[in-house]
């Protein structure tokens, strides 16, 4: 999306939750993984009545969150799911049930670790 685009999107929610009549019963539910760049007119005071943020999870959340996904999964001997969960940089929360997907079950032809490279 190029910034004008961008600009004209912001623009439009602006207008609509800011509009003449007032909102009830209205719910806005969002999310972005990039908190960094959302432009500070929509999250000023009063425009939202609640607004929080879920951190990405930790290192024991990550490893629920693979026992979870492949707990009817027959894995290879050579997955490591508290390896996995050390690695934050390559599977954010959002990733991890996709990346799931993708180990090797028990019967898979390769390896896990030449799978990864």
């Amino acid at each position: 999306m190029d910034s004008q685009v961008a600009e004209r999107v912001i623009s439009q929610f602006l207008t609509e939750l800011d509009g003449i009549e007032e909102l009830k019963g209205v719910l806005v539910l969002a999310a972005t993984n990039r908190p960094d760049i959302i432009d500070p007119a929509l999250l000023r005071p009063g425009r939202f009545d609640l607004v929080f943020e879920l951190p990405a999870p930790d290192e024991q959340a990550r490893q629920m969150i693979f026992r979870v996904h492949t707990r009817e999964k027959p894995l290879a001997r050579d997955v490591d799911l508290q390896k996995l969960a050390r690695m934050p940089s390559v599977l954010p929360g959002p990733r991890l049930r996709p990346s799931v997907r993708k180990l090797p079950c028990s019967h898979s032809p390769r390896p896990f670790s030449q799978r990864l490279s």
